[in-house]
């Protein structure tokens, strides 16, 4: 069956849910997120001057890697229309959106943001919609979004024009991008993604400027890791729907937890490189033991060493006759200094063979190779990427602590060792693809008719929204060069422009005040009750995360005019 074929069913499919007793998806169907007041009148783009605190160095080698595009200390603001040249209100526009990266919720209320905010301003304008990510704007694949074909998606999840990893980056891609936005004749191209998917989407509105092609690039900020922000960029969508997902699935093992009273549970959340899912879950939910990547980098934190915390803990709350606890583990957790170095020798080592590993390990790396259960130990020697590295993504970072914890407390003969049980999860494309909170539903929307206006008068820009825990008629709406959050990578011989990511900041707010409670939480059952849960979804809860309403709780300064 054809893509489009198999798009049209499940349109079909969803209509048919809509038409039923199914209230709930009803109300979903037929919400209709507000706008700010700008957004509903003849509006258009204007420069703002932007702090930059780029070095000098860096910014010379910056505008070397995108001569025609690069800026760090101009951004755009949506004012309503002063500028009749930035103004396109009236005019047929053909825009193509993509959706890049991994999946987070919100991608389909951009869409429709989008969509509406073409057809409000001229109902001869087209959007397109490019399958399976790039791979579509590369190879042509797309569909022409419709009325009646969006009717079925408008905040929801399911499937409509899909995503990948795939990286537009070559020489080669760059032309047969042009080549099927030329056939298309496109305006604009919205690409909506993380740090990777935007630096990519840089690339190409430099490339476009300098080919002269008449389409302009325009980035959005799509990633549940919440590790694509700036001073002007609050947040990225989907952080907010996947933590209050991941949120409630960890308030449910909790609550078996004190039925039970008799195991520990494990849990690893997404977010590999920043913590922020792990922080934020934790601040709703107060685990007894969160582990940050960041701070175990900071510490030169051991694995053995969390491990023997962790037993501690176990001791402590066994002696209380609470032989039961939850342990929050990130993506991340590679970054223990022991782990660490015993994968850079692997890596090395196994270049030549796997035989003999622990005898051709350094001391040291040889001693944590031997602390390994069986099944890590295999894993390490026979999953390789094509590169020949470890695959570290593939680490089950939750049972190894699990299996290492009860390995220690029967070392250490601890009087209730075997009274130590457990079980082990991973909550990660849970989040990914679950229902759109309210938050995120509005966010999207709203970020559709931001992509829109900028289409109107920028390229190589990323759109963001500031005031996110204000009313949503005071929300303010700008562009951010994509070149001013760049820094310099060396990658094979060469230095390679990459959106620096955010990472969760060890003397910021959040952390501060995740840090002035977690000792509290070790002990004792913190645990909430399920009416404490914010799901995001009940009618008039649009009550953002913690991280967003701690790290940006008033409204912010405008941007100064120029």
């Amino acid at each position: 069956m054809r893509p489009q074929e198999k798009l049209k069913e499940l349109i079909e499919q969803i209509k048919r849910l809509s038409i039923g007793t199914n209230s709930f998806l009803n109300q979903r169907l037929h919400f209709n997120p507000p706008v700010p007041g700008v957004l509903r009148g003849a509006c258009g783009v204007e420069n703002i001057p932007l702090a930059s605190g780029m070095k000098p160095e860096v910014a010379a080698k910056l505008k070397q890697l995108f001569p025609h595009t690069f800026t760090s200390t101009t951004a755009y603001r949506v004012g309503l229309n002063r500028n009749a040249e930035a103004s396109f209100a009236g005019k047929s526009l053909r825009i193509g959106i993509v959706l890049s990266g991994g999946p987070a919720p919100g991608g389909h209320n951009i869409i429709s943001g989008l969509y509406d905010f073409l057809q409000a301003r001229n109902t001869d304008s087209v959007l397109v919609g490019f399958l399976k990510g790039p791979a579509g704007l590369v190879s042509g694949k797309c569909v022409v979004i419709t009325d009646d074909m969006l009717r079925a998606f408008r905040n929801q999840g399911f499937n409509l024009i899909g995503t990948s990893r795939t990286k537009i980056e070559s020489k080669q891609q760059f032309e047969m991008a042009k080549e099927q936005v030329l056939r298309l004749r496109l305006d604009g191209i919205v690409i909506c993604g993380g740090d990777d998917s935007n630096t990519n989407a840089a690339l190409l509105a430099d490339y476009f400027v300098g080919a002269n092609v008449p389409c302009r690039v325009i980035g959005m900020p799509k990633t549940i890791d919440a590790d694509l922000r700036s001073d002007l960029l609050e947040m990225s969508f989907g952080f907010d729907t996947s933590t209050k997902c991941y949120s409630s699935l960890l308030g449910n093992v909790m609550q078996e937890c004190l039925v039970r009273r008799d195991r520990w549970h494990f849990v690893r959340l997404m977010g590999r490189s920043a913590s922020h899912i792990a922080v934020e879950v934790a601040l709703q939910t107060h685990p007894n033991y969160t582990i940050v990547s960041e701070e175990v980098t900071e510490k030169k934190q051991t694995i053995l060493g969390i491990v023997q915390e962790i037993s501690d803990l176990v001791h402590q709350r066994a002696k209380s006759g609470k032989n039961y606890g939850v342990v929050l583990v990130p993506e991340g957790l590679e970054v223990s200094r022991d782990m660490k170095a015993l994968v850079e020798e692997l890596n090395e080592i196994l270049v030549a063979s796997s035989d003999n590993v622990e005898g051709r390990l350094s001391k040291d790396n040889a001693a944590v190779y031997k602390q390994l259960p069986d099944w890590l130990r295999s894993q390490l020697l026979s999953e390789r990427d094509p590169h020949g590295n470890v695959r570290v993504s593939l680490i089950e970072s939750e049972r190894l602590l699990a299996s290492l914890v009860a390995k220690e407390l029967q070392r250490r003969k601890d009087p209730y060792a075997d009274l130590f049980r457990f079980w082990c999860h991973f909550f990660g494309y849970q989040g990914r693809c679950a229902l759109t909170s309210n938050f995120d539903c509005t966010y999207t929307y709203v970020l559709g008719h931001l992509a829109g206006t900028l289409v109107g008068g920028a390229t190589g820009v990323i759109g963001a929204v500031r005031n996110l825990c204000s009313p949503v008629d005071e929300w303010e709406l700008v562009g951010i060069p994509l070149t001013s959050m760049m820094r310099l990578e060396r990658r094979k011989g060469k230095d390679k422009p990459v959106i620096e990511k955010k990472l969760v900041d060890l003397q910021g707010k959040v952390f501060k005040l995740f840090a002035s409670m977690r000792a509290s939480w070790m002990l004792g059952d913190c645990y909430p009750n399920r009416t404490e849960i914010r799901t995001g979804h009940l009618s008039g809860d649009h009550t953002p995360t913690q991280t967003l309403r701690i790290e940006f709780p008033h409204k912010q300064q405008p941007s100064p005019k120029l």
